[in-house]
């Protein structure tokens, strides 16, 4: 450990780590048997010796195949085994008999789209059933609703259009042409598009803060007019070490949003953090404008309320349009392999909607040109070389670390999952000891990461836009 010189006991505050008597835990670790998945039950201690042997002994412990699969840490690309990078999911699929070597690289069952099913695990089903690619699976495996004649997508339905298209080798997108078009109607322009970076640490870096506590950092805000012109129109962020920043990002998020017009975002993150900075603000009377900014973040968002033990969901009158809902009504992409986030989503939609590949592979995009940027002088989002997908444009936040593999590291953390390179750079930025060229270096490349989420947005609605046409 270094310590910063002249660091004085009281500074540092309450002891961090205090003793607490845990006989009881441990009393009931040693006397329960330790949950795994395999076949085999073990004590605490038992446990122990065992794996403590097949380390020693440089021996694989097998597991069986399960849901688990669909995030192993281990999994490996088809480019990377061309580089005899080993693949651990391949061992357990491959090496347990489920598939062949040649049907490894066919759509397993883990690619099945499992949201909305509750505790009823659609891919948990086909294994139990012995089935391991998805062109074997029947809905009857796992569900047995009728489909009923509606102008979105069902969950049941979105799964039966994935494993029919699997089954005939179809790529094309399915579009609910009639639902689209009626939800794109009903915006008001001008359409905006924001995106929030967010921290949640457990040792906070604010004073009063509890651990995990929610910081929002940074935002990004995409505007698209009536005319179809488009401009990166405001950014925030907030990089000084020890400036609490929640309650000046959501007054420069009013600031921004102050043009009426349909806002949107991308699942429930950004209304989660403003619902939860609500909270804080109505816990903190020393904020001049704390009313002021409780009444608008109820303007923007959603919440549940009772009502005689009923329980509903109240909207404020300019509610934030979540896309990724509007994605799983009515558009399905086969090229999205079963993952609807944004990251996903996008490189799907380019290749579904020749349109998009058409504008953002020229220069269009930049401070000074069509399209308008906060960030870029000169950007070029589409092109063969970075495998038409924008976000492999974007440069390493940190050295030795682009930003895919950073967001893999935290994709099991909820809501994080496409902000794990801002969240890691925000922490940095906290310690006073970076030198400045290297913060700015840092800041720089935080507000071109968040401008792609907002003008990854925008892209995803002109394909849809697009796609409402032509029918």
């Amino acid at each position: 450990m270094v310590l910063t010189p002249g660091l004085t006991r009281k500074q540092l505050g309450n002891k961090l780590l205090v003793e607490i008597n845990v006989d009881d835990q441990c009393d009931w670790i040693y006397t329960n048997p330790i949950e795994t998945d395999l076949a085999t039950p073990y004590s605490f201690e038992d446990y122990i010796q065992f794996v403590s042997e097949q380390y020693a002994n440089d021996k694989k412990i097998v597991t069986p195949i399960g849901t688990k699969c669909k995030g192993c840490e281990f999994y490996t690309k088809v480019q990377d085994e061309a580089l005899e990078k080993r693949s651990g999911r391949k061992e357990c699929w491959v090496g347990g008999g489920a598939v062949t070597d040649a049907q490894f690289n066919e759509s397993l069952v883990i690619e099945l789209w499992g949201g909305k099913s509750g505790n009823n695990s659609p891919i948990e089903n086909l294994l139990q059933a012995n089935k391991f690619l998805l062109k074997d699976a029947e809905r009857s495996d796992f569900d047995n609703k009728l489909i009923s004649e509606v102008d979105e997508l069902k969950p049941h339905h979105r799964r039966e259009i994935q494993i029919t298209k699997i089954k005939t080798n179809d790529t094309t997108p399915h579009i609910e042409v009639d639902g689209l078009k009626s939800v794109l109607d009903s915006f008001t322009y001008p359409l905006h598009f924001i995106d929030f970076e967010t921290s949640a640490m457990p040792l906070p870096w604010y004073e009063g803060l509890k651990p995990y506590e929610g910081v929002a950092f940074q935002f990004s805000h995409h505007m698209m007019h009536e005319d179809g012109s488009i401009e990166h129109k405001s950014q925030y962020l907030n990089f000084e070490p020890g400036e609490f920043p929640n309650f000046e990002f959501v007054r420069e998020l009013k600031k921004a949003l102050r043009e009426k017009g349909t806002i949107f975002r991308y699942h429930y993150h950004e209304n989660t953090y403003l619902r939860f900075i609500q909270k804080q603000l109505m816990n903190d009377a020393k904020v001049a404008d704390r009313d002021e900014l409780i009444g608008f973040i109820d303007t923007i968002t959603q919440w549940k309320m009772n009502d005689g033990g009923k329980e509903y969901t109240a909207m404020g009158e300019r509610n934030m349009v979540d896309l990724y809902d509007i994605v799983l009504k009515y558009y399905y992409s086969p090229h999205a392999k079963g993952s609807n986030s944004l990251k996903h989503i996008l490189p799907a939609a380019i290749h579904d909607f020749p349109i998009l590949k058409e504008k953002y592979s020229q220069a269009i995009y930049g401070k000074n040109l069509n399209v308008k940027s906060l960030n870029y002088e000169s950007k070029i989002w589409i092109s063969e070389t970075h495998q038409y997908d924008p976000y492999k444009t974007l440069e390493p936040v940190f050295e030795n670390y682009d930003a895919e593999t950073i967001d893999k590291l935290v994709e099991d953390l909820e809501g994080l999952a496409d902000g794990g390179s801002a969240m890691m750079a925000y922490n940095m930025l906290q310690f006073s000891e970076i030198p400045a060229d290297q913060r700015h270096r840092i800041k720089d490349a935080m507000l071109r990461y968040c401008e792609l989420d907002t003008m990854a947005m925008v892209m995803l609605l002109e394909g849809l836009q697009f796609a409402a046409t032509k029918k």
